[in-house]
């Protein structure tokens, strides 16, 4: 195997030598090691959404990458996040694992396989939930549970090409995209607090075989709790052996559906007092892995600051785990933890797209106490100006000027000469075209008011200055 060896195991060389029955067993634990270089002070990004220049730009600056190989991602985007910000190899590199659903089939109908399944569909659907006879479904997300344990399913996802599967598979992410590791989601589904326990063993052996098809690559668990604690059945078959990552999502916080804001978790209790201690534990055995975090916060929920200092420091300053904040459909890029690590002033904005006329909030930290900021946008300077708190912190709106479509890049600049904090927004299209001011005619005017009326105008986007 040309997969990473880590010094403990060196160890066991000399038994390989002497006794090959024990071979292959140690040779499993040289399988899977943290992930060399990631810790609590490495940043890692999780996004979901369609890639741009910019978007590439901004996932440079990041150590670690997931990303969602069903968008308009190529392997040249791929090589150039990888090669970082200088843009050479082996300086400021970027790990990029794509991600791969392996308990859940994300398809709006289930697909008929081999038919041998729930309602003529394919094996690997399972009924257990309601016994309709028709494949049991995830209702927050529409994504079918499957028993990952089938081996059709198995080499469906190994297989599956994009676009006709609809499915990113596993030779696809690795070969052709050329990422270093896959992120795998949906293992929750073997939970021995759901429905579909019994599919545990296949769950394992499914994360086995897939470590076997990749050896030298890197694989990251999406939760699976449940394969690191000795009190759990499913212990016996642990994923731990096959691993370098295991990623704790919904930590601290999670999403609050119908406000669309984090809120504090209700098992956070136990997630720290229960299965921090255990995760930590399996992360630290011979064959251990690297513990990410991921949480959720809106930028504009009213109690972010509060909740971001509170998730950092139950994160990273107790656990010493990798950390990432987004929200919940991972379409943006964040900086939240990323500024907190490297001290500089970070700024969020929310949404992250509109229209000419749209209004933005933001929000800022680590500026300078008190001090004057200004914020420009695109091509105009000065567009909101607004100072810093005592903490250094601001919380601000500006509203969208014209400015033709496009991404543009939104800038906080404080007077005393910190670095500027910089986050994209792009200007979406309006279904009505822009005015220019030289279309408006007065209504009606008076010593003291007029209205003033303007027909829509399509064609260069180009503003005149008019006296009236």
């Amino acid at each position: 195997m040309v997969k990473k060896l880590f010094s403990a195991g060196l160890v066991y060389l000399s038994i390989i030598s002497s006794y090959s029955a024990v071979a292959a067993k140690v040779e499993r634990f040289l399988l899977s090691e943290p992930i060399p270089g990631i810790g609590s002070s490495s940043s890692y990004l999780v996004y979901y959404g369609d890639w741009t220049p910019e978007k590439i730009d901004e996932a440079e600056k990041f150590d670690l990458v997931i990303l969602h190989p069903d968008t308009n991602v190529i392997p040249a985007d791929i090589a150039n996040i990888k090669d970082g910000v200088d843009d050479i190899t082996g300086n400021d590199d970027v790990l990029v694992f794509g991600y791969l659903s392996i308990g859940e089939d994300d398809v709006d109908e289930p697909r008929i396989g081999n038919g041998e399944g729930p309602g003529g569909y394919a094996s690997w659907y399972m009924d257990d939930a309601d016994n309709n006879d028709y494949p049991d479904r995830n209702g927050e997300w529409g994504s079918f549970y499957v028993n990952a344990g089938d081996p059709y399913w198995q080499e469906f996802i190994k297989s599956a090409t994009l676009p006709g599967s609809e499915t990113a598979g596993s030779d696809y992410i690795i070969y052709t995209l050329g990422c270093d590791g896959l992120f795998l989601d949906t293992i929750d589904t073997a939970s021995p607090w759901g429905n579909y326990g019994y599919t545990a063993q296949g769950m394992s052996s499914f994360v086995q075989k897939i470590e076997s098809w990749y050896p030298e690559k890197y694989l990251i668990a999406n939760r699976g709790l449940f394969y690191f604690d000795p009190a759990q059945p499913a212990h016996q078959w642990t994923i731990r052996p096959y691993i370098d990552g295991d990623m704790f999502e919904c930590y601290y916080t999670e999403w609050d559906w119908d406000n669309n804001v984090g809120t504090i978790s209700p098992y956070f209790t136990d997630n720290k007092t229960y299965w921090s201690p255990i995760v930590n534990t399996a992360a630290q055995k011979i064959d251990g892995f690297t513990v990410f975090c991921l949480d959720y916060l809106a930028i504009n929920q009213a109690d972010y600051k509060d909740m971001f200092n509170t998730q950092i420091d139950e994160v990273i300053s107790q656990q010493g785990w990798t950390d990432y904040i987004s929200s919940i459909f991972l379409d943006e890029i964040r900086y939240d933890v990323y500024n907190y690590l490297h001290d500089l002033p970070n700024i969020l904005v929310s949404p992250i797209a509109g229209t000419v006329g749209t209004i933005v909030t933001i929000f800022g930290t680590n500026f300078y106490r008190n001090e004057y900021i200004r914020i420009d946008f695109g091509s105009i300077k000065r567009i909101h100006a607004t100072w810093a708190n005592n903490d250094g912190s601001f919380f601000t709106t500006f509203i969208v000027h014209f400015q033709p479509p496009g991404i543009k890049t939104v800038t906080a600049i404080g007077v005393l000469g910190n670095t500027p904090a910089t986050i994209t927004f792009e200007v979406i299209p309006s279904g009505s075209p822009p005015t220019k001011i030289d279309d408006l005619k007065a209504i009606n005017p008076t010593t003291f008011s007029v209205t003033l009326e303007a027909s829509a105008w399509a064609g260069d986007y180009t503003d005149f200055l008019r006296e009236i």
